[in-house]
């Protein structure tokens, strides 16, 4: 199964391509450029890293989509941080795979 070209997230389309590491990309295996809308992943790595790779990109447009930089101004306990990161993801992320089936398809594939 072929990784998506584009994943649509909120009101913005994500371009997501292959290739091979270079410089902006040396010590990592994908990369999100929110400037371009665009995701590069590492063509090298196997299809599960693949799957895993593209899936953390996309957390980063998500949170590029809609949470911008926002971050809370101090931090109380562990649950509270916790719930917080929890709700900022989780209408996103399930937007997202109801907009985008193809990817559903694709993460879930263990080919």
């Amino acid at each position: 199964m072929k990784l998506p070209s584009r994943v649509k997230i909120g009101s913005q389309v994500w371009e997501v391509t292959e290739q091979k590491r270079k410089h902006a990309m040396d010590n990592h295996y994908g990369i999100t450029n929110i400037k371009d809308n665009a995701i590069v992943i590492d063509s090298e790595l196997t299809e599960s890293m693949k799957r895993t790779t593209l899936f953390h990109e996309l957390l980063h447009a998500i949170r590029a989509t809609f949470g911008g930089s926002l971050s809370p101004n101090k931090w109380g306990d562990f649950t509270e941080a916790e719930h917080y990161w929890i709700g900022l993801y989780e209408e996103p992320v399930v937007a997202m795979l109801r907009d985008n089936p193809d990817l559903v398809a694709y993460l879930t594939n263990d080919a």
